[in-house]
Parts: C-alpha cells; structure tokens; sequence
C-alpha cells in the first residue's frame, strides 16, 4: 500500500487511465487470437489435443482485470494531519511561485509592447532627409500606429499588476506625449511631428534601460 499525495492525483490518474488503455488494447488483441491459437495448438498436438482444457472466451475474458482500489486515510491515522498539512504548504508555495512568474511574464510582455509601439511611433516622426534630387519623401503615419499607442497607454494606467513605478511613469509620458494630437496634425505639421518626437525619446531613454532583463 502506498500513500499518494493529492498534488500527485492528477498526474496519477493520467497514468492510470494510459495503463488502462494499453491493458485493454493487450486484452483485445489477445482475445481475437485466441481461436487462432487454439487451432494451432490442435494441429501441432494431434490427437494429444484436448478441446476442455481450452476455455472459452467470455470465460478467459473473467481471468484478466485490472481494478484500482482507493481508501482514504482515516482522519484518526497520525499521518494524515502531517501530510495534509505538508501538501497544502508546498502547494501554496508553488501557486504563489507561479502567480508571480505569471504575473511578471504579463507584465514583462505589456512593457515590451509599450517600448515597441513608442519606438515605431517616434520612427515614423522623423523627418526624412531629401533624396539626390532634393525632394523629401515623409514618412507615413497611419491611423493604427497612434491608435495602438494610445490604446495601450489605456490598458496599461489601469492594469499595471505590479505597481512598477517606471511603467508607471512611461505610459504617463507617453500619454502625455499624444495628448489632444491625431493622425491629420501629426501627417501635415512638422513641429508636432518633432515634439512627438522628442517626447517619445526622452520617455524611452529613461524607460528602455529598465526593460532590458
């Protein structure tokens, strides 16, 4: 007899029902083959062969079980409040472990998307340089870049797990950078473009650094 602990049960139970599967599929096959092996073991026997001493199916089908048998430890045994009391310590440690990876890796993600949304916004607002026949082709700015960086200025004032304050102070900047502006006065005015910009970057050389694990 062996005590199974509940944090293995899942697993457990996996494995038992996989066993469960390969004794059943064992048991078919044996089964199907069985007349076969009847017929062979007569040929080969000759008049030695006897029919009785060969079951039939249904009854070899009575000699083959496999059965799980489970009792609980009763509450008066002395290793059941041990146990249980182990069990339920390490399965907070893990989940408290986990939340905090889970959390973190969002969190980790979320930054990551606010520095790659900054980032192509701001490259959008540099002023191109004029080609070989003096003329400048702009760059375009499209509706779904702006958006995108203020959407996740949004989520992220009002979803920061963590508290992290650089976050925090990041989205401010950047929401403060695209206050009031849209898509039109970002494409016709220069001077926005420029302050956009410069915003942009002095929130990334600050923020940047942070996220680089």
């Amino acid at each position: 007899m062996r005590l199974l602990p509940m944090a293995n049960l899942e697993k457990f139970k996996k494995d038992y029902e996989g066993h469960q599967r390969a004794f059943k599929d064992l048991l078919d096959k044996f089964i199907a083959s069985y007349p076969s092996l009847i017929s062979d073991a007569a040929f080969k026997q000759g008049d030695m062969f006897t029919r009785s001493e060969y079951p039939d199916t249904q009854d070899v089908l009575t000699k083959f079980r496999m059965k799980l048998h489970v009792s609980q430890v009763p509450a008066s045994d002395f290793r059941a409040g041990g146990i249980a009391q182990a069990i339920a310590e390490d399965l907070r440690q893990q989940y408290e472990t986990q939340t905090k990876e889970i959390i973190d890796a969002v969190m980790d993600d979320a930054a990551e998307r606010l520095v790659s949304i900054a980032e192509r916004l701001k490259n959008v607002c540099v002023e191109s340089e004029p080609d070989s026949d003096g003329k400048v082709k702009r760059k375009k700015i499209y509706d779904s870049t702006v958006t995108q960086a203020k959407e996740i200025c949004e989520t992220l004032s009002n979803f920061n797990l963590t508290n992290n304050f650089a976050l925090s102070t990041a989205v401010r900047d950047l929401s403060f950078a695209l206050e009031g502006i849209g898509v039109e006065e970002l494409r016709e005015s220069a001077s926005t473009r420029r302050e956009v910009h410069d915003s942009i970057d002095n929130m990334l050389t600050k923020f940047k650094p942070l996220t680089a694990y």
